[in-house]
């Protein structure tokens, strides 16, 4: 894992068949990524991309996080809808893992 953090050429990571899973790719982007960026801009949105695996899904999220699809107006509604979402929560419901993960990323991105 080490030697393909250090890896630039994504192709040559492929030829030596050391990956099949995007999340061994912290920096560098899996063909997912490539594809839905370029669509992005070319404007050939919108597009769903969609995966069996939980472990995938997971690693493609975090490869798009890096992406801006919303103009400033547009985010400001998807903040609006998030926060009203989270406030009729359950309390419980609020303490589910994939809703603390999900608002501890949505904080820390608006203080960077």
């Amino acid at each position: 894992m080490i030697i393909i953090r250090y890896l630039k050429d994504l192709k040559q990571v492929k030829k030596w068949n050391l990956i099949d899973d995007p999340s061994f790719l912290p920096a560098a982007e899996s063909n997912c990524f490539n594809i839905v960026k370029m669509i992005m801009e070319r404007n050939f949105a919108p597009v769903i991309v969609f995966s069996f695996s939980k472990k995938d899904c997971e690693a493609y999220a975090l490869q798009m996080s890096k992406l801006n699809f919303n103009s400033e107006e547009e985010k400001a509604l998807v903040d609006e809808v998030f926060n009203n979402a989270i406030d009729n929560l359950s309390d419980d419901d609020k303490k589910l893992p994939q809703v603390k993960i999900t608002h501890d990323r949505k904080v820390k991105k608006k203080f960077r």
